[in-house]
C-alpha cells in the first residue's frame, strides 16, 4: 500500500498495568492489536506501521481487553471518546484546499460537473475558476458561490459543461482577497502571477465513477431482525427466547423472524420506504448473526428460504427493494473452514484461508494466536491473500442476488478490509444489473468512493461529528456546527454524497433520544438529517421515538403496541419523508447556507438544483423569533410545505423549535401528519 508511516506512541496509564496492547483502526485496511514495549511503571511505547489519513486507536490492559484507554499524551478524540487519533502523513491545513479528484471535481451527468474548493484564511474573499489554452492565456474567467462561510473558512462551488471544457486545456484558481490577488494552482502555492506549468490538466474528473448508482430520492429502513417482529413458526427446541418487553443482553433471544418482517410491509408503505435493509440472515452462533458460521443458510430461528423469497417477492410488489447485510471480514468460530483448522491444526487443508501466526490455536475470547476481529477469538478474520477466499465470498454474493434477487449488499466492516478485495467484488456484481454496494464506514470513506470502490457509505460523520456533538455534547456554537455539516458534505462528491446513508441511529449506537440533552430537540434532529444531503435511513424503533442509553438498548424489542396515529415522532417523520419523496430537490439539490446567526440560533440553507430552490429554516432557540426577510428571499411570497400555507417573508415567525420548507410554487398537498 502507498503511504504508509511509522508512527511511535508513547503513552502513560495506570502504574499496576504490567502488559500493554495498542488497538489499532488505520485509516485504510484492516485494523489490528500490537503488544507495547514497558519503558517504566506506567509508561510504554509502540511502533506502529499505518496509512496516511486519520489513525484511530486505543490502548487496552490484557486484563480488561474490553475497556479502551485513551492515549494521555494525545487530547484529539475519536469516534464519542472511543479512540485517540492522529493525522498520519497529513500536512497542516493550506490557505487554499482543493485537489483534482472527485471530491473537489466531478461529473453530475452525461454532460455537466461540479467544482469545488475551500479556503481557511480570514483575509480571502473570492476564489474565481481560469480556464486556461494551451499557450497559457485565460479563456474565461468563472466567479465561485459562496456555499458558507465561518471561522475563517469559506467554501465555494461552481458547475461546468463539456461544452465549455472541450475548449480548454488546464485551469488555476484565482484567490482575491480586499487589496490583493494570488493564483493558486497544482504546487500548492499562492503566486503572484499565472504559471501554466502550476495549472491542472482537464482530464482527471473522468476517471472515476460518480454518476448515480440509485435514484436518491431513496428512503432505507433498518431492520434488525431479532428484535424487529416474532412470528408464530416452528424453532428449534434448544433456543429459549426472552420475552418481547424484557431488556436484552449480549446473549438473548426474541426470536424475530422472516414472516415478522412480512407482516410489517404495511408500515414500510405508510413511512414511503422504498429500501429494506436488514441485518445478517445467515445461519450463526448468536443474535445478532455478524458471526457467521454457513453463508449459504438462513438461520433456522428465523424462517425458511420459503420464508425469505416470500419476504423478497411480497417486498417487490410493495415498490420496495431488499438489501441484506453481509460480514465478508471475518466468520464465526464454528465456520465450517475454521472448525477444520481446530481440528487438524498445521495440517489442515483450510489453515490459509486465516490468519494464524502459530500452532496450535484455540477459540479463546480474548489474545488469540490467530487474527480476529477486534480481538474476539470467535470472529476469525479471512486472509484476503488467498485467492480461494476471494472467489468463495464473490460466490456468496452472487448467489443471494440469482437465487433470490435481492437488490444489493451492505458490507459489514468495509473500512477493515482489503482494497483491492473490495474493488473486485464491486466490478463482479455490478454485472448485475442495478445492484446497489453500501459499505459501513463510520469515518472519511473518500477513498473508497473515489476509487470505484462502493456506491456510498453508512454516512456515520454527521451523527458523531456533527450531530452528537452539537445536541448531546457539550454546547457548541450554531455556526460551529455548521461548518461540521458543510465539511462532511464537501469530503465527497455530490452524488457519492446522494448514495450514501444518513443515520441517527442504528443497532451499534444508542438510541439519540436517549442521549439528546434536551428531549425537544429530537424535531430538530429528524428534520435536519432527513433534509440533508443523502439518503435517510429509519432505524427500526427510532420512527417511534424508542429510547435507550446503552448500545444494547437499541437492540431491544420493537413496541408493536404503540398507538401510531397518536405518536407525534411517527406522524413527523412521516410527514418530512413524504416531502422527501415528493421534493426531488430534496434528493438531488446541493446544499448551501444562507443564513446562519449563532445569537438568534436561526439556520437557513437552501437546496438547489438549476435554477430552482427551496429553503429548510430551523430555529435552533427557546424564543420566537419574529424577523423580516424580504430583502433576503428573492420571492414575496412562498409555500410553506410543513403546513402547506402561504408564507410571506416580510412577516416572518418561527415558534422555538419549529422547522420550516419554503418554496415558490402552485399549493400541494402534503397531507397533514403530526
Amino acid at each position: 500500500m502507498e503511504n504508509i508511516f511509522q508512527k511511535e506512541i508513547v503513552t502513560f496509564v495506570d502504574r499496576t498495568i504490567e502488559d500493554l496492547y495498542i488497538r489499532i483502526n488505520p485509516a485504510m485496511g484492516r485494523n489490528f492489536n500490537k503488544r507495547c514495549e514497558k519503558i517504566g511503571p506506567g509508561v510504554f511505547k509502540v511502533k506502529v506501521s499505518v496509512p496516511k489519513g486519520e489513525l484511530f486507536y486505543s490502548f487496552f490492559d490484557q486484563a480488561n481487553p474490553d475497556k479502551p484507554i485513551l492515549d494521555s499524551n494525545n487530547l484529539l478524540r475519536g469516534i464519542t471518546d472511543w479512540f485517540s487519533m492522529y493525522k498520519v502523513g497529513m500536512s497542516s491545513l493550506q490557505a487554499v484546499v482543493y485537489s483534482p479528484g472527485p471530491s473537489f471535481f466531478s461529473k453530475l451527468d452525461d454532460s455537466n460537473y461540479e467544482m469545488k474548493l475551500i479556503t481557511t484564511e480570514n483575509w480571502i474573499e473570492q476564489a474565481e475558476l481560469l480556464l486556461l489554452l494551451s499557450n497559457g492565456s485565460v479563456f474565461k474567467e468563472i466567479e465561485f458561490e459562496i456555499q458558507f462561510s465561518a471561522h475563517g473558512f469559506v467554501y465555494f462551488k461552481t458547475f461546468l459543461n463539456d461544452e465549455l471544457l472541450s475548449q480548454v486545456d488546464s485551469y488555476l484558481f484565482k484567490i482575491c482577497g480586499k487589496s490583493t490577488i494570488y493564483y493558486f494552482g497544482k504546487s500548492k502555492l499562492l503566486r503572484k502571477k499565472i504559471t501554466i506549468s502550476d495549472s491542472y490538466i482537464l482530464n482527471d474528473p473522468v476517471q472515476v465513477d460518480t454518476m448515480l448508482a440509485y435514484p436518491p430520492d431513496s428512503i432505507v429502513y433498518h431492520c434488525f431482525v431479532d428484535s424487529f417482529c416474532r412470528f408464530p413458526i416452528t424453532v428449534p427446541q434448544d433456543i429459549a427466547f426472552i420475552d418481547w418487553n424484557e431488556r436484552p443482553d449480549l446473549d438473548s433471544y426474541y426470536g424475530g423472524n422472516l414472516p415478522g418482517i412480512i407482516s410489517k410491509i404495511e408500515h414500510f408503505k405508510e413511512l414511503g420506504v422504498t429500501h429494506l435493509y436488514i441485518t445478517p440472515i445467515f445461519a450463526s452462533s448468536s443474535n445478532h448473526r455478524y458471526d457467521i458460521d454457513d453463508f449459504f443458510k438462513i438461520d433456522p430461528i428465523l424462517g425458511t428460504e420459503k420464508d425469505f423469497a416470500e419476504l423478497v417477492q411480497k417486498c417487490h410488489e410493495a415498490g420496495i427493494k431488499v438489501i441484506l447485510d453481509i460480514v465478508l471480514n471475518h466468520v464465526g468460530s464454528n465456520f465450517w473452514a475454521f472448525q477444520e483448522v481446530l481440528k487438524n491444526q498445521e495440517n489442515a487443508k483450510y489453515k490459509d484461508w486465516f490468519l494464524i501466526h502459530s500452532f496450535p490455536i484455540k477459540v479463546e475470547t480474548f489474545t488469540t494466536n490467530y487474527q480476529c476481529w477486534w480481538n474476539k477469538g470467535y470472529m476469525p478474520e479471512l486472509n484476503f491473500a488467498n485467492p480461494e477466499v476471494r472467489e468463495y465470498l464473490k460466490k456468496i454474493c452472487k448467489y443471494w442476488i440469482e437465487r433470490f434477487r435481492i437488490d444489493g449488499w451492505r458490507i459489514d466492516v468495509s473500512i477493515e478490509m482489503e482494497l483491492d478485495f473490495l474493488k473486485e467484488l464491486r466490478s463482479e456484481l455490478q454485472k448485475f444489473s442495478n445492484i446497489i454496494i453500501i459499505g459501513e464506514n463510520w469515518r472519511d470513506a473518500s477513498y473508497f468512493l473515489n476509487n470505484n470502490i462502493l456506491n456510498g457509505i453508512t454516512n456515520y460523520l454527521y451523527w458523531w461529528m456533527a450531530f452528537v456533538q452539537y445536541f448531546c455534547g457539550n454546547k457548541m456554537s450554531l455556526s460551529r456546527f455548521t461548518l461540521f455539516l458543510m465539511e462532511i458534505y464537501y469530503k465527497y462528491a455530490h452524488n457519492h454524497v446522494l448514495n450514501s446513508w444518513n443515520i441517527i441511529g442504528s443497532h451499534d449506537i444508542p438510541r439519540f433520544l436517549s442521549q439528546i440533552k434536551n428531549k425537544d430537540d429530537l424535531f430538530m434532529v429528524i428534520f435536519l438529517y432527513i433534509m440533508l444531503p443523502g439518503t435517510p435511513v429509519v432505524y427500526n424503533g427510532d420512527e417511534i421515538g424508542m429510547d435507550g442509553k446503552e448500545e444494547i438498548d437499541s437492540r431491544a424489542s420493537m413496541n408493536w403496541s404503540n398507538d401510531l396515529k397518536e405518536n407525534m415522532i411517527f406522524q413527523w417523520y412521516k410527514k418530512l419523508l413524504n416531502i422527501f419523496k415528493q421534493e426531488k430537490l430534496l434528493a438531488y439539490g446541493h446544499f448551501a447556507v444562507k443564513y446562519c446567526n449563532d445569537e438568534e440560533e436561526l439556520l437557513i440553507f437552501y437546496r438547489y438544483l438549476n435554477d430552482e430552490g427551496l429553503y429548510c429554516i430551523v430555529n435552533f432557540s427557546h424564543e420566537r423569533i419574529i424577523k423580516d426577510f424580504s430583502t433576503f428571499l428573492k420571492e414575496s411570497e412562498y409555500h410553506e410545505l410543513i403546513h402547506n400555507e402561504k408564507c410571506y417573508p416580510g412577516q416572518f415567525k418561527l415558534e422555538p423549535r419549529e422547522c420550516l420548507i419554503l418554496k415558490k410554487l402552485d399549493r400541494v398537498d402534503y397531507g397533514k401528519g403530526g
